[in-house]
């Protein structure tokens, strides 16, 4: 599996994964739209990669305050229970040089962030120190 940062040319692979759903089709549309429009300088999007074909992706925000705000993590159901989800939440923190994340989700993914060393709050929010260091490449 391979996973790489998402430039403006592969913002029509978001669409590839969308689930045959309203709501989460409006979701992978402004994901899309926020690839297509390029780097923002805070918004990234990481997707994972089998054998050419995009299997999942994470979008989400770095802060100036160095925040990590992961907001959409999703993995195709053909493709879940293999640790993808998790690679991609890895990547996202250790590349973004962020010292906290905060993920906003539904409850129920609170085992799931739990399991990603996060500390749950009110069961829609966790929080999970980072250890950046500036000297690690």
């Amino acid at each position: 599996m391979d996973i790489r940062i998402l430039t403006p040319d592969d913002y029509l692979l978001i669409m590839e994964l969308a689930p045959d759903d309203e709501i989460m089709t409006s979701m992978f549309l402004s994901v899309a739209a926020a690839i297509k429009a390029g780097f923002d300088g805070i918004s990234y999007t990481y997707g994972a990669f089998i054998d050419g074909m995009i299997v999942g992706f994470i979008y989400g925000f770095v802060l100036p305050n160095k925040t990590l705000l992961p907001q959409y993590l999703y993995v195709d159901t053909n493709y879940r229970g293999q640790k993808i989800g998790k690679r991609l939440l890895e990547t996202f923190e250790k590349e973004s040089k962020c010292t906290c994340s905060i993920a906003y989700f539904e409850k129920g993914l609170c085992k799931y962030y739990a399991e990603q060393g996060y500390i749950i709050g009110n069961s829609v929010v966790a929080l999970k120190e980072l250890s950046y260091n500036p000297n690690e490449k």
